[in-house]
């Protein structure tokens, strides 16, 4: 059962949220109630409960006083301020700090739902991590233990992302990716199977097997059992198989590398490490990269970002930022701003134009910083640049 404190200077608050939830459905017991900010710093350094919601503007101590508490000592509670619309910014401020959510007074029956289930999400899901990591580093100082007590000498690792995740907004994206590794984890247990853990919005899971049981077939049917108990269509990618664990980190990375090609080949769900890559998929790769940069140069002066251009691709934007670096030598921010600069240079060189107009012509909304960047470019700032080239 996870555990709830609650503080607010106004009693008919702390009332509304007692019976906003139904608390006991979520498994949330309410530990404490505060009416100062003081007294809720005390109950939350004595109890350190899971969850806080806290007002941020209270007598004594404010909100943003007890987060910075619970940084300092290092507590697990996590953070939901409330407070009014002429607090907003300073709401906004404090999630900077570390503060899971704020919401605005009067708190609606969705919205706080809604933040405690992503709270919840978070939780289990770092727990749940923390046995899988620890389990992993048990292995990698026993290497006997893969062998002795789970009597599965190889082990293969396998990368997964769940189709149209990409899609998603974040709260739903870790909904749906908690509730996929659940899924796992609940099926690698009831098998004696291996381990799961989630990292950057991919999920990883280590496969222990013996020599008669292929990766591939234990694979198919870990994506049947996904989608017959979540309704989710998996990718998956499947790294060499290994008979140490000490070849366990190449196999997890062999295996994030194979999914990173499955646009290649898009109807299929599993993919396999190869290596040396075969030439045509060598070419299609290229092929790939030549469309992205393309779709730089021609797209330039629009809301570019690594996120909306790995959703183009259908790829995860963390392993997408991974695949074009890999690809073209130089990470996707600078390639773009490189593009932009280099388009800058161009303009200044056929039209007479303002800085501010200049910056918005390659994309840039901010003038200054578009100036700094182009100085720090070049050398000189666009006025510095324009002036010099009509002296050459």
């Amino acid at each position: 059962m996870y555990s709830l404190l609650i503080a607010d200077d106004e009693i008919i608050i702390l009332r509304g949220l007692r019976k906003l939830l139904n608390w006991s459905e979520l498994d949330i017991e309410i530990v404490g109630e505060a009416n100062d900010g003081l007294e809720a710093q005390k109950m939350i350094i004595d109890l350190n409960p899971d969850f806080a919601i806290l007002d941020i503007c209270m007598p004594l101590c404010s909100g943003l006083d007890i987060l910075k508490t619970v940084c300092e000592k290092k507590l697990k509670t996590q953070v939901i301020f409330l407070s009014g619309h002429e607090e907003f910014t300073y709401a906004q401020d404090a999630i900077k700090y570390g503060a899971l959510s704020y919401l605005v007074k009067p708190v609606r029956k969705n919205e706080l739902l809604q933040v405690i289930e992503s709270a919840i999400v978070q939780i289990d899901s770092s727990a749940s991590n923390k046995i899988a990591m620890d389990r992993l580093i048990e292995l990698e100082q026993n290497p006997f233990i893969n062998q002795n007590e789970l009597e599965r000498p190889l082990s293969t690792a396998l990368a997964i992302q769940v189709q149209g995740i990409e899609q998603m907004d974040h709260s739903m994206e870790r909904l749906v990716l908690f509730s996929v590794l659940r899924t796992i984890e609940r099926r690698l247990t009831e098998k004696k199977m291996g381990i799961a853990f989630s990292k950057q919005g991919m999920i990883f899971v280590l496969l222990n097997h013996d020599k008669d049981h292929e990766p591939q077939k234990l694979t198919l049917n870990l994506i049947d059992y996904i989608n017959r108990n979540t309704g989710k269509d998996i990718l998956v990618g499947i790294g060499n198989t290994v008979d140490s664990i000490t070849g366990v980190n190449q196999s997890i990375r062999n295996a994030r590398d194979a999914l990173n090609y499955r646009f290649i080949r898009p109807d299929e769900k599993m993919h396999l490490y190869a290596t040396p890559i075969e030439e045509n998929i060598e070419y299609q790769v290229n092929y790939q990269i030549k469309q992205i940069t393309s779709y730089i140069s021609a797209n330039y002066v629009e809301n570019i970002t690594l996120e909306s251009t790995a959703k183009m691709i259908y790829m995860n934007p963390y392993y997408f930022s991974t695949y074009f670096k890999k690809h073209t030598g130089t990470n996707f921010k600078d390639y773009l701003t490189k593009i932009r600069m280099e388009k800058a240079v161009e303009i200044l060189r056929t039209e007479n134009v303002k800085t501010y107009q200049l910056a918005e012509m390659v994309g840039f909304g901010d003038a200054k910083y578009f100036s700094e960047l182009f100085k720090r470019t070049y050398g000189k700032t666009p006025k510095e640049f324009r002036q010099y080239k009509k002296l050459v």
